[in-house]
């Protein structure tokens, strides 16, 4: 026997055994393509390279075994290794994605995602984490879309929120992370088992010729579907348009009943699952308002089984009832303990086409066939009446007839004012007038209700997916399915009044004599009537009692202010929610809403409050009854401090609001980001509210596990960050002269494989602690740098980036800020946890709200490392405790100098960050980077940031720079002297105006900006100096004395204007500059120049 080590795992096996042998019988996984075991090693492809003793580089499937042999798998330079040996043996542009090359992607790239939300399943649909990419679609269809906000908190499952299974997150959704559930094992076992297969076709039901897009292409017809069907197995196949005109008659008899009692007004129909989800969740005070019919797809299936089998003499037990839909809800529906077994399964096009690939079913190959007839008898079937995008027409149509004696003719729906997705008709049947609305939005539907008017109706129809049961959540997925919707609509507009002709009426009588026995409207109510009931769980029942409670309300781009508006509603045990998600009748029927809203850019609204903006300035609306109090996030650094704060001010007061208490404006760059004013601010305002405040005590955002094993790969391989990699270090140099402060530094950083960027882009560099600051706290704390951490986080998706494990080294390094400065949720938690009595008072003292000038001198030159050092002689508080208070270190977000050519190596353009008291402190990231030697790894992110390059080459483009903000600029020049060397003609003219204070302050960057004059990718060049002492010494005044060269670009309106550089005055100058200059030159009156200048793209970026 031979015996070596594998990780450090001893293995013996017989001689002439391979190291992937031994690998293997350890369970170690080693990535491979050529090799397999039923045939000789080749060594061709190479990815399963392993190191040997001496840092030798071998292949596993080729090396044999040796004694005392030490080899190592899984480290960063091995796995780098087998993925370029991917990349160079393969070339294609696109893996097949089986599940063996998923597999070695998953263990190479070794990305691990985390999500708030946990894998879960619902009746309906599915959520898998590990292919979610957070890109927030769903979300953002689910609460802007639907106005459901069932994907807003992490911490709640579908099952128990309120989530109607509608299926939109599915039709949106890039990488099937969510998906409806999949009904075809089900269905092809019982295919397999013998049983009566029938099926039923919603006439909504779109699918597509190719049966392997899950996208929609070219749609076949019905025919061909009832084709495909049988071949499969199906024995009996049904248009379910019977169904729907069955629902039509009962629905028409159960409205005049109550209309008779006057009852349970108004009626409300049942016919979409999503929509009863949402009255028993939301609205369970109006579930006895739903119609007691059931949908048409289970009506079809109850008649099937209940009457259809006797005709048949077919044992109903035996028969299989499968239902092709548009509606992802009906899955949820049919498991309804009422409706149990009345259909087996419901399917979608999607699955229809699953199950045609599992069969080897082409369409071409398909014999067109027709619809089965319900009677089972041969007359024709009695089932010709059109596709209505409604069943409120017919209803009517059919009360119409049947009161009236006589076809209705002119039936015509009305836009109601104020909603986009309504349209109301009324119908005077016999003696009464019988108003009735339809709704294709459950928004819409949730404004119609909470505005009360619906009250003003006898009959309600509501569709829960926009543009109605054509656009379904099960339907194949559309590019863009907002054009199709317009152009659905449009056709709607345009047919003729449905009418229930003598013809059609004699077969429904027919059905209801054959099947039922009965006359029309006269059934047995077990077969198709059901009932419905309030919906309840813990966290339903909480969102029911924030109606009675002051709302609380964001907007939000970055987190702080959800997170602020998370801890002032726990205060009196509510919930906030979306600006955007306040509607008008919610303020209608409010008393008090309290706002948190942050500004964000040039003075803009964050995306989840413009929706709410628009509406309050779109209307008239008194809402004079309503208190409210605003908390403005914004940062002094920026010329709009608070702006939109100031903005919804205006507008509540246009509205005849009142204030409850005067607006709090928290500034992000003070010393505590504005938490003592948070905290003053929402202790008062809870007082006015009549709600008294809690004590303000230390929680934890996280459960660890404390354990020790120093054979651990973790002490030599560390895991990434939470959405980072990590990138290479390549060249540091200092670019501006000795003796110059603060210094400019260039970096190259080599991204990690598949990391890639565009023109103008952003990176986010993680940066870790000084090694010495990190050794003399885990010292004071009394922490071991070698022990190894389990991290569970409660905290919602994006806000933690700790790995689920890490030492306790490399959590004080790389996640908790030592370098920063003390928060007051730090300080709390050393109060809170400490014993000596002149260290309590000292703290009491610093946190008290009411004066907050002493907490602002203590943290004035002091950093969390320091105060921990001289607080933890007192109290330790535990580690879980610590990491929820001390502040996670964040990126640092800079421009990319560098265009993506062929390289992977981006440039970095930074200078020092200097601050505190004689300016003896450094930024934590400028340090950082200076501190680490070349090669060393960097934690990194790319993201988009403002700036872009034209997409028409010949755009020209003006640039503004002041310092280091030159960097995206390098870029733009960078990605114009590609198009050069791509011999791209006609491009654009480019001039840069760059600020700097002395000649010779940068020589690097002089040097590389006169070689884009000489290269022609740059046409103009002007370098302002500002302590020259010069007459015109800024990059503004260089603007007004070219303005003959600026107009020559500027009179172009597609010419765009970049700015980078700090944000104090410099932007408003420009664009008033800018104005001038079109004033001037294009003799313009200054609101036609304001108007020209709005025309041109305007990307400007402040540091």
């Amino acid at each position: 026997m031979i015996c070596a080590k594998v990780n450090g795992t001893e293995v013996c096996l017989p001689k002439g055994s391979t190291v992937m042998d031994a690998a293997e019988s350890l369970g170690i996984y080693i990535p491979k393509l050529c090799a397999h075991p039923d045939i000789p090693p080749q060594g061709k492809c190479r990815l399963c390279v392993v190191k040997t003793a001496g840092n030798n580089y071998t292949l596993a499937c080729s090396t044999k075994l040796v004694n005392n042999m030490e080899i190592t798998t899984n480290t960063p330079d091995v796995k780098k290794k087998a993925l370029d040996a991917l990349s160079q043996f393969n070339d294609m542009s696109l893996m097949p994605l089986t599940p063996e090359i998923e597999e070695i992607y998953k263990y190479l790239t070794n990305k691990k995602p985390t999500r708030g939300r946990k894998a879960e399943k619902t009746h309906a649909l599915s959520f898998d984490p590990s292919l979610c990419v957070n890109c927030g679609r769903c979300v953002r269809a689910c609460s802007d879309i639907q106005c459901i906000g069932a994907l807003d908190e992490e911490s709640h499952s579908l099952n128990d929120n309120d989530c109607i299974q509608c299926g939109m997150c599915t039709t949106v959704c890039p990488t099937d992370a969510l998906i409806h559930n999949s009904s075809v094992p089900q269905l092809i076992k019982a295919i397999s088992s013998g049983k009566t297969m029938i099926l039923q076709i919603s006439p909504f039901v779109k699918i597509n010729s190719d049966t392997h897009s899950k996208y929609l292409t070219n749609q076949v017809s019905v025919e061909k579907i009832i084709g495909a069907a049988r071949i499969m197995g199906f024995r009996y196949v049904f248009d379910q348009k019977f169904g729907t005109d069955v629902s039509i008659i009962e629905d028409a008899t159960e409205l005049m009943q109550r209309l008779e009692k006057r009852e349970k007004l108004p009626m409300i129909t049942s016919s979409c699952p999503s929509w009863v989800n949402f009255i028993e969740k939301i609205f369970p005070d109006l579930t006895e308002n739903l119609s007691t019919t059931m949908s048409p797809h289970i009506i079809t299936g109850s008649l099937i089984k209940n009457c259809f089998s006797n005709l048949k003499n077919i044992d109903p037990m035996k028969v299989f009832v499968v239902s092709l839909l548009p509606c992802t809800a009906a899955k949820d529906e049919i498991k309804r303990e009422s409706l149990n077994g009345m259909v087996d399964a419901v399917i979608t096009a999607n699955e229809f086409l699953e199950l045609m690939n599992t069969f080897d079913i082409k369409f071409d190959d398909v014999m067109d066939s027709k619809f089965d007839n319900i009677l089972a008898d041969n007359s024709a079937t009695p089932l010709d009446s059109k596709i209505c995008q409604n069943i409120t027409e017919p209803t009517l149509c059919y009360l119409h007839q049947k009161y009236n004696n006589e076809e209705l003719n002119n039936f015509n729906f009305e836009h109601l004012h104020d909603f986009k997705m309504i349209r109301t008709s009324s119908v005077t049947i016999g003696n009464r007038t019988v108003r009735a609305a339809v709704c294709n939005s459950i928004a819409d539907a949730r404004d119609f209700i909470e505005s009360g008017k619906f009250h003003e109706y006898d009959y309600i129809e509501v569709l829960a997916c926009p543009g109605g049961c054509f656009y379904g959540g099960g339907q194949p997925k559309m590019s863009r399915k907002t054009a199709e919707i317009q152009e659905t609509n449009a056709l709607i507009e345009k047919e003729l009044p449905y009418q229930f002709p003598q013809k059609h009426m004699d077969d429904i009588k027919l059905i209801y004599n054959k099947l039922f026995s009965a006359s029309v409207g006269d059934s047995n109510n077990n077969l198709l009537h059901t009932t419905f009931s309030k919906k309840d769980t813990p966290f339903l029942e909480m969102k029911r009692n924030i109606t009675s409670l002051p709302i609380v309300a964001f907007g939000s781009s970055s987190g702080t202010a959800s997170r602020l508006a998370r801890i002032f509603a726990s205060y009196f045990n509510t919930l906030p929610v979306q600006l955007n998600m306040v509607t008008m009748q919610t303020l209608q029927k409010s008393s008090q809403i309290i706002i948190f809203c942050s500004t964000f850019g040039d003075g803009e609204f964050p995306n989840n409050a413009q929706k709410f903006v628009e509406m309050l300035s779109d209307s008239n609306e008194d809402l004079s009854h309503l208190s409210y109090g605003i908390c403005a996030l914004g940062s002094k650094d920026y010329q709009k401090y608070c702006f939109c704060g100031h903005q919804l001010d205006k507008l509540f007061v246009q509205h005849k609001s009142k204030r409850l208490i005067e607006m709090v404006e928290l500034d992000s760059s003070s010393p505590d980001h504005g938490e003592c004013l948070f905290e003053l601010w929402a202790a008062k305002c809870g007082t006015m509210l009549g709600f008294k405040m809690p004590d303000l005590a230390i929680s934890t955002n996280y459960t660890v596990k404390v354990s020790k094993n120093p054979d651990d790969i973790i002490h030599k391989e560390k895991e990434q960050p939470l959405g980072y990699e990590y990138g290479i270090l390549v060249t540091s140099q200092v670019i501006t002269p000795e003796g110059f402060e603060p210094k400019m530094h260039k970096y190259q950083i080599k991204l990690p494989p598949g990391v890639i960027y565009q023109t103008g882009d952003l990176v986010g560099i993680l940066p870790e602690n000084d090694e010495d600051a990190v050794k003399a706290v885990l010292d004071e704390l009394k922490l071991d740098p070698d022990d190894i951490i389990t991290v569970e986080s409660s905290m919602p998706e994006g806000y933690n980036i700790i790995p689920p494990r890490v030492t306790m080294k490399q959590l004080f390094s790389q996640y908790l800020d030592l370098n920063g400065i003390p928060s007051r949720n730090l300080l709390r938690a050393f109060r809170q946890f400490c014993d000596d009595q002149f260290a309590v008072e000292r703290l009491d003292r610093l946190l008290n709200p009411s004066d907050s000038r002493l907490f602002d001198e203590f943290v004035k030159d002091i950093s969390i490392s320091e105060f921990i050092l001289e607080y933890s002689r007192h109290c330790k508080p535990p580690l879980d405790i610590l990491m929820s208070c001390i502040p996670h270190i964040w990126p640092r977000l800079y421009c990319i100098a560098s265009a993506p050519t062929n390289s992977s190596v981006i440039d970095l353009i930074i200078s020092d960050r200097i601050f505190g008291d004689g300016n003896s402190r450094n930024g934590l990231c400028t340090s950082y980077l200076k501190r680490i030697p070349e090669m060393s790894k960097i934690a990194l992110k790319t993201q988009h940031g403002i700036f872009y390059y034209p997409k028409n080459v010949d755009t020209p483009i003006i640039m503004v720079a002041i310092g280091c903000g030159i960097a995206p600029m390098m870029s733009m020049l960078q990605h114009r002297q590609a198009l050069i060397y791509e011999d791209k003609l006609n491009i654009g003219s480019a001039s840069l105006f760059f600020g700097c204070r002395n000649k010779g302050t940068y020589p690097y960057l002089d040097d590389v900006l006169n070689n884009f004059v000489e290269n022609k990718c740059l046409q103009n060049l002007f370098v302002a100096y500002s302590r020259e002492g010069t007459t015109n010494p800024y990059v503004t005044s260089a603007l007004m004395d070219r303005m003959d060269e600026v107009w020559e670009s500027w009179k172009d309106p597609n010419c765009v204007i970049m700015y980078c550089g700090p944000p104090i005055g410099v932007p408003d100058q420009i664009k008033t500059i800018m104005v001038r200059i079109s004033m001037k030159k294009g003799e313009m009156s200054r609101e036609e120049a304001e108007k020209f200048c709005a025309l041109h793209p305007h990307l400007f970026e402040s540091f």
